[in-house]
């Protein structure tokens, strides 16, 4: 009944105090989740299902081991996504290219940030050796010595 009083005053008195008191935004009924800030060009990519790498990660909380279940937020401090701890993230090595978690549950929609996946130096450059001829597609390795060590996915 307070959702519909609350919606009755607002439609006929043009204030959303009563619907601001009934209505909690998701973030504060996710507060007893640990949360890691996400870079804002993780968050599009995360949103199709991709795995929270080490490089996507601004900030975490400190107390987050293996197996936790954390929250994925914006810089904004909009929800994301819900996800599984894969690694202790006090432990890390940030030189490493590391999959941090993997997605439970993901709350924001698809496109609401731009996509920014494929146009990193790595892409370009692995790009670039398919189009010259020294990438193998089958194969999926680099015949070339110089272009560098990766398996190209």
């Amino acid at each position: 009944h307070d959702i519909i009083d609350s919606s009755w005053f607002y439609q006929c008195k043009k204030n959303d105090f009563y619907i601001k008191k009934v209505i909690m935004p998701l973030e504060i009924i996710l507060t007893r989740h640990k949360r890691i800030v996400v870079k804002s060009s993780a968050i599009n990519s995360i949103c199709y299902g991709a795995k929270l790498m080490i490089t996507g990660i601004i900030r975490a909380e400190k107390n987050i081991g293996k197996n936790d279940e954390v929250l994925l937020i914006s810089l904004k401090g909009e929800a994301v996504a819900i996800a599984t701890c894969i690694t202790n993230i006090t432990v890390l090595n940030v030189q490493k290219l590391v999959c941090i978690c993997t997605i439970k549950y993901i709350i924001m929609n698809r496109d609401e940030y731009p996509k920014k996946w494929g146009i990193g130096i790595n892409q370009i450059k692995k790009k670039l050796a398919a189009a010259c001829g020294f990438l193998s597609v089958k194969k999926k390795k680099i015949k070339d010595k110089r272009l560098g060590t990766w398996n190209y996915e």
